[in-house]
């Protein structure tokens, strides 16, 4: 964590400003490497390891995202490439100039020869299997982002599409169209995707630890079956036990990675209904939390229909709960698990031409509709105002 302390010495700062302009300067305020990302694990390894050193020397060693060791393979070490939507995940890609941060990784000394050139999304063929895996040469038509790919595939391809994606994590993602929008609250400027005729950044804010906390509350008895989870909670009345979901921290819109987990409101007659239901209601209300985040940052206007998917997203407790707070109706699409591979599926076959992106409407079916609970509002707005209370006791836990 020292090296990362060093990478913006604030003797720095004032000359990037002069540098870039007011957006770049948005974002460089909020400029950190996350503990997710490996670039600064890559440096760390560098530093301390002479077999790293050694193959860097001898120009054997490369960088890149899951995606480029993917391709790499699959090519038999023929090509060594990524593109922008996976790229822009590392911390190291500029989605301003669509091009890596040459600025920020001069300032960390990142070797710029690791780097694998990018290329498009989809559209265009990105390289060939060697013939020896497949038996031919298949094309390989499309690599996105994980929660790029989810986007796409729930319809939400233009301008104020709005998509929350619910399992390892929760996810809510904006497209905002042709232009990034930096943000002073934790909402990260990803690029959406690059088409040769289309290209989409996306405004997103994430809460990591959904499928964790489940795991967990299963692991501790207070449910045997993940599907009934939902009727256990609709049937459970409400109480004022708040469940605030920080094992590895919080997210947007708080970015504290000290902050802990804990419940609030235990009592003696507390059940584990009640937990459940506390559990169920954090995982919205988390998502609400960055929708209103969403909401003070975005001078555009937002889709009056939300979408939804992942696995987690199969849980009706949980997206009626968001779709009454945040008083929009939030469609559940279809095969809402498999989300991701069903969005680079399509974008491989408009490479493939097998369809145009005029096509693309009816090949998103929805599961299910939630609507806002008007009767249902008021009392579930106090019930999240009480839990955004309560949150802020658990913040800045396990600092020093």
């Amino acid at each position: 964590m020292e090296l990362i302390s060093r990478l913006l010495p604030e003797s720095l700062f004032l000359p990037l400003v002069q540098l870039w302009r007011q957006r770049h300067q948005n974002a460089l305020k909020m400029f950190a490497f996350l503990s997710a990302m490996v670039t600064h694990r890559l440096m760390v390894t560098l530093a301390r390891n002479p077999e790293m050193r050694m193959l860097h020397r001898s120009g054997k060693l490369a960088f890149g995202c899951l995606d480029t060791w993917l391709i790499y393979k699959l090519t038999n070490g023929g090509v060594h490439v990524t593109e922008p939507s996976s790229a822009s995940s590392t911390g190291l890609f500029d989605p301003y100039t669509m091009n890596w941060g040459y600025i920020i990784l001069w300032l960390i000394s990142f070797p710029f020869s690791l780097l694998p050139p990018h290329t498009f999304t989809a559209g265009v063929p990105l390289a060939l299997c060697d013939r020896r895996i497949f038996g031919i040469p298949l094309s390989i038509g499309a690599v996105a982002g994980d929660q790029q790919a989810a986007l796409f595939a729930s319809g939400c391809w233009r301008r104020g599409d709005v998509n929350i994606c619910m399992g390892t994590g929760s996810f809510l993602s904006l497209n905002t169209g042709n232009c990034p929008i930096a943000s002073m609250r934790g909402l990260y400027p990803l690029v959406g995707w690059k088409l040769p005729n289309m290209q989409s950044y996306v405004a997103e804010g994430c809460s990591h630890d959904t499928a964790l906390i489940l795991k967990w509350a299963e692991s501790i008895g207070l449910f045997d079956d993940i599907t009934l989870t939902s009727n256990i909670a609709a049937k459970t009345p409400r109480t004022d036990l708040c469940f605030v979901p920080a094992f590895g921290g919080l997210q947007t819109p708080i970015n504290d990675a000290t902050a802990c987990c804990a419940f609030m409101g235990l009592r003696a007659d507390t059940t584990k209904d009640d937990m459940l239901r506390a559990i169920l209601e954090s995982i919205a209300f988390r998502m609400v939390q960055i929708w209103n985040t969403l909401l003070k940052e975005i001078t555009f206007e937002l889709t009056q229909v939300v979408r939804c998917c992942g696995g987690v997203s199969s849980n009706d407790f949980i997206c009626q709960t968001i779709s009454t707070l945040i008083n929009r109706p939030v469609q559940r699409i279809s095969e809402q698990s498999f989300a991701s591979a069903r969005g680079v599926a399509m974008m491989a076959g408009i490479t493939a031409g097998m369809w145009k992106k005029s096509d693309l409407d009816d090949m998103v079916q929805i599961d299910k509709t939630f609507t806002p609970r008007i009767d249902e509002r008021s009392t579930l707005i106090g019930a999240f105002e009480r839990w955004e209370h309560n949150l802020k006791r658990c913040l800045h836990y396990y600092n020093k």
